[in-house]
């Protein structure tokens, strides 16, 4: 749900609600680059803006990510702007 925190792994596929209400399934990709450097995207939504097609378009939130490396888990949560 939005505004909820999720762990997941790359691949995995979520569910987004809002208000209660089921508004998309969605595919986690994580790509982590020799660096360090992690990208995260849920469909086609790159961080750190997400917009959800089944809301409002003016709904637009940010996100704030978490990561544990080693256990290959992220936390994302999704915050109002």
């Amino acid at each position: 749900m939005i505004g909820g925190n999720w762990c997941f792994e790359s691949g995995d596929k979520i569910e987004t609600t809002f208000v209660g209400l089921k508004t998309m399934n969605h595919t986690v990709g994580i790509n982590i680059s020799n660096n360090g450097l992690i990208k995260i995207q849920i469909d086609d939504d790159a961080l750190p803006q997400y917009r959800n097609s089944s809301i409002d378009p003016a709904d637009t939130r940010s996100i704030r990510v978490a990561s544990d490396v080693d256990a290959r888990l992220y936390s994302i949560e999704f915050l109002e702007l």
